[in-house]
């Protein structure tokens, strides 16, 4: 049975290996009592609040709109201080037919010995079934156990683990709904956590984009989460957000109302600026060679031919007009829908081919990555000399036998991403791995040391040709 949020479960501490900070300091345990006496009541009206309106929980600690569907009963995403949302306690890892925790893994790459491959990214990584979603709906309705997305295909990295043999551990470290700014933060904790354990990682595989290009009500995520800094100030915090509900609910708040603070509301901003795009995956490059891990950057696929704004076929978009963007995003989805109705009917041809990744670049509301973000992509990989993997799909006819929504790719997709990935690693292997971590050129970005990368652009509003 899937576990359900309730009160018992957020309420407490979590467990993870995965935190920056240990949180037996006496310091951290003394903040607690003098928290714990400040607050008085109000830990109680917090979870309080939980039992009786957990929609509103719901939405202060999952703001985006994906994961907090999923928090309402279908399935757990914990709340993460330093990562805004993670995997539940004890399964860190997709393995193929269930969840993995950092222990296992640890202890069956020391005891086999083999190297090791870790794919980080978003639910293309992780595997998901976005029309599970849909039919659960109708199981809890008629109170059936409902269906988990993961596991219900190969992902790439189950492809890539048949394709390898016993030579490598495949593991898959994918978290839905996360972003560049999520997956930079999580790969140094993965790196620190292995190293710690005495573990080398040998490759990492990195696949963002696709969320980070698509919108959520004008909101930063980077606004919704700390800053990347140490000190006893952060370690205080941390250790705070994990004891006590109150805090958990006033720093949501905070950082809610932080991201929507000088929000335009007549403009379209997408989750992750293109600049802060490009610097984040340069930090998950520099975290790799400063690991001495070879990094491998993916490109993101994604479908032409499925119809904008949809999740699911038989999904019907929500009234978004009220939120900021939402005007704008519904106005650029529209006008996706009627072209796209309009040109799918018609035979195979290069200029429809083309129209319908016009169509994608008007589509906000289902993360599919924009031209200008694999523009970006490109351009990192090229600059700093990453090994970069891109494959091509036959778009000749409906693509969809590629994927199994908007941006999932199907097994027959993963087979042909994870054969590429092989295929690189075994250049990689042939070359020298030395080798190859020497030419990669880094750039020390300013976030590494604890400030945020310089928004050059807090407003991106969008111009679309006309045809």
């Amino acid at each position: 049975m899937v576990q359900k949020l309730d009160s018992d479960d957020c309420a407490r501490p979590f467990r993870r290996r995965l935190s920056r900070f240990p949180d037996n300091r006496w310091y951290t345990k003394l903040a607690a009592v003098l928290y714990e006496k400040i607050i008085g009541n109000r830990e109680r009206e917090a979870r309080k609040l939980l039992r009786n309106n957990p929609e509103e929980f719901v939405q202060l600690m999952f703001p985006n709109p994906v994961i907090a569907a999923q928090a309402r009963g279908e399935l757990v995403f914990e709340p993460d201080y330093y990562l805004g949302h993670t995997l539940p306690a004890e399964k860190d890892f997709i393995g193929s037919d269930r969840f993995v925790s950092l222990n296992e893994t640890i202890n069956e790459i020391k005891i086999t010995g083999k190297r090791v491959v870790l794919n980080t990214g978003d639910s293309s990584t992780s595997g998901w079934d976005g029309g599970v979603m849909a039919i659960n709906r109708e199981r809890r309705a008629r109170g059936e156990e409902i269906l988990l997305p993961f596991f219900r295909y190969k992902t790439y990295s189950d492809c890539l683990r048949e394709f390898a043999g016993d030579e490598f551990i495949i593991v898959n470290a994918g978290v839905p709904a996360h972003t560049s700014v999520h997956g930079a933060r999580r790969l140094r904790l993965l790196l620190e956590a292995f190293k710690e354990a005495g573990v080398h990682i040998d490759y990492v595989t990195t696949y963002y984009g696709n969320n980070d290009s698509s919108w959520n009500g004008n909101k930063r995520d980077k606004d919704l989460l700390p800053l990347d800094k140490s000190g006893v100030f952060e370690i205080i915090r941390e250790s705070l957000f994990e004891r006590f509900m109150q805090f958990r609910l006033s720093l949501a708040r905070r950082f809610n109302l932080k991201a929507q603070r000088g929000v335009q509301k007549d403009a379209l901003i997408t989750r992750t600026s293109i600049e802060d795009y490009e610097t984040y995956m340069k930090q998950i490059i520099s975290l790799c060679v400063r690991f001495k891990t070879v990094p491998i950057l993916l490109e993101p696929q994604t479908p032409l031919y499925w119809e904008p704004g949809k999740r699911v076929k038989c999904e019907e978009l929500a009234d978004v007009s009220d939120l900021p963007g939402g005007q704008l995003t519904y106005l650029l989805l529209k006008r996706a829908r009627m072209i796209w109705s309009l040109i799918v009917p018609h035979e195979f041809s290069e200029s429809k081919i083309e129209i319908l990744k016009q169509i994608r670049e008007l589509d906000y509301v289902i993360p599919r990555i924009k031209e200008a973000f694999l523009n970006a992509l490109k351009c990192v990989g090229h600059s700093t000399r990453t090994p970069f993997v891109a494959v091509d799909f036959d778009r000749k006819g409906d693509d969809i036998h590629y994927f199994y929504d908007y941006c999932h790719p199907s097994e027959d997709a993963n087979r042909v991403i994870a054969n590429a990935i092989l295929k690189e690693i075994r250049r990689c292997d042939a070359k020298g791995i030395n080798s190859i971590l020497k030419s990669i050129r880094i750039v020390v970005e300013p976030h590494l040391n604890g400030k945020r990368p310089i928004d050059t652009s807090p407003v991106d509003t969008y111009m679309y040709p006309l045809w």
